[in-house]
């Protein structure tokens, strides 16, 4: 075997355990702690921090992406016609009543819809697919909703549907990071 094929060789093999990698969630999860919350992420995200809304973004590439929200001052306004509707459709429960909103407002097919508890902390999980406006392609998002102490969080996980296997284990790294700070 040639010195070039030999290299070429060693090139692939790190390219296929590079992907392995990144196809378990990557091996360098980072760790932020922000507003009585941990959580970890898979690369430094882009952090935008204004007025009550802080947003974590974390690109992984064009076919996933993580997102944390949190607004320091959450205030639902039982009033307002749409929020009051959705309200009383879930019984008042706020976290199932904004994921109704969240999928009439994104015209999305629910997948999954789970109450779940971090931390004694109640939470909602759900599973969307929509078709994106751009280019009417499938994607999946993943998102968990807690209302804590007048703060709301936000924790999303976007997929292609044609990653979405890859899409899944991210979520389940991203999502069983989430701790809340009582």
């Amino acid at each position: 075997m040639s010195f070039l094929t030999k290299k070429l060789h060693f090139i692939i093999i790190i390219l296929c355990i590079s992907n392995q990698i990144m196809a378990q969630g990557g091996s360098s999860w980072n760790e932020h702690n922000r507003g009585g919350f941990t959580f970890q992420l898979p690369l430094e995200p882009l952090i935008i921090d204004t007025l009550e809304t802080v947003l974590f973004g974390c690109e992984v590439d064009t076919l996933l992406s993580l997102q944390v929200h949190l607004f320091k001052d959450a205030r639902f306004n039982p009033d307002e016609p749409v929020f009051l509707e959705a309200l009383n459709k879930e019984e008042n429960d706020t976290l199932r009543a904004i994921a109704s909103i969240f999928l009439l407002a994104t015209n999305s097919e629910l997948t999954e819809l789970v109450q779940i508890t971090t931390n004694e902390v109640k939470g909602i999980s759900l599973g969307i697919k929509y078709l994106t406006l751009a280019s009417n392609e499938p994607y999946f998002t993943f998102v968990r909703y807690y209302l804590y102490e007048g703060r709301f969080m936000s924790f999303t996980v976007t997929s292609a549907e044609s990653d979405l296997e890859r899409g899944v284990e991210f979520k389940n790294v991203f999502f069983n990071s989430i701790n809340i700070i009582q």
